[in-house]
């Protein structure tokens, strides 16, 4: 069923057959209307190839800019729109039987530490062509802490090698520069001269590219990720997202300044950014131990 016949069916049945309120069939056609936006930029032109993980993958940057109340109407939104086209279409699978609503309060997802970081780090290998793109893809988004919109859409004219550095289009077309790491500047350049250049077939603005030629998806990487996550035995939450959260946590847990973690994650409001500061107990630990009186008397 394509994806414009299935939206249009919906907001009629809740308009006309169920006539909900005009206010309320209003909210759910702009919550709607975020979700099939983001199905079309995943080259989505069916109901049927939608997954739970590109549901989850969108709820993830929504998490991000919306409060918690409305995160939960929009998942609640996108629910009852897959929930009357599997009742109507029973030949459609229902993708969001286990999604859950976010708890009130509740703001960040499963991140990587240290040590299951090194060890998914460690996952990725260079024996084939294919494994330096893989590792590529996975060093750029740990290294640099890109959105995973941000990689897929990442352009050759936004490397700056010789300056270890990247330019980074993000929400609300807005530009940041963001260091590059000399591991991730190694493997990339491993990538564009031996493997990249291989499998481009006609000229191609984009760093990251298939075996096809092609620019890579969303769901390409997120599928990399879950799998590699699975080869390591780690957390099964584990996600594309969550190695976002990882970059920033760890930055933060090593003393790096709040708002140079604000401009790097390219956060328009410090409060975005803020939420990464309860999960740094040890450096909480550390930082207290140092400097309250008593405990330097302790010591």
């Amino acid at each position: 069923m394509e994806l414009k016949e299935a939206f249009e069916d919906y907001i009629h049945y809740i308009q006309v057959v169920d006539q909900k309120a005009q206010s309320t069939v209003s909210a759910y056609q702009q919550d709607l209307k975020q979700y099939y936006r983001y199905l079309k930029n995943c080259e989505i032109s069916n109901v049927e190839s939608i997954t739970y993980f590109m549901i989850q993958d969108f709820l993830q940057d929504i998490l991000q800019c919306k409060k918690e109340r409305t995160y939960n109407r929009i998942v609640s939104s996108i629910r009852n729109f897959h929930k009357y086209i599997s009742f109507a279409y029973p030949t459609i699978d229902n993708p969001t039987i286990h999604l859950k609503n976010k708890k009130i309060g509740e703001k960040i997802p499963n991140y990587f530490n240290q040590k299951d970081m090194d060890t998914f780090l460690n996952s990725f290998h260079e024996e084939t062509d294919y494994a330096i793109f893989e590792k590529a893809i996975v060093e750029m988004l740990y290294s640099c802490g890109l959105r995973v919109s941000e990689l897929c859409q990442l352009k050759l004219s936004d490397l700056h090698l010789s300056q270890n550095m990247i330019k980074v289009l993000g929400k609300g077309n807005k530009q940041r520069l963001i260091p590059l790491h000399i591991s991730a500047k190694i493997i990339l350049k491993k990538y564009l001269t031996h493997v990249r250049c291989n499998w481009e077939r006609k000229k191609s603005a984009y760093v990251f590219l298939s075996e096809k030629g092609v620019p890579i998806t969303r769901q390409f990487v997120h599928n990399l990720i879950k799998k590699h996550v699975a080869i390591c035995d780690l957390n099964p939450n584990l996600s594309t997202h969550s190695i976002r959260h990882s970059f920033a946590s760890h930055l933060l847990d090593e003393g790096a300044n709040l708002r140079v973690v604000q401009e790097l994650l390219g956060h328009s409001d410090i409060k975005t950014t803020q939420i990464y500061t309860h999960i740094q107990p040890k450096k909480l630990q550390q930082t207290y131990l140092k400097y309250h009186p008593m405990a330097k008397k302790e010591e």
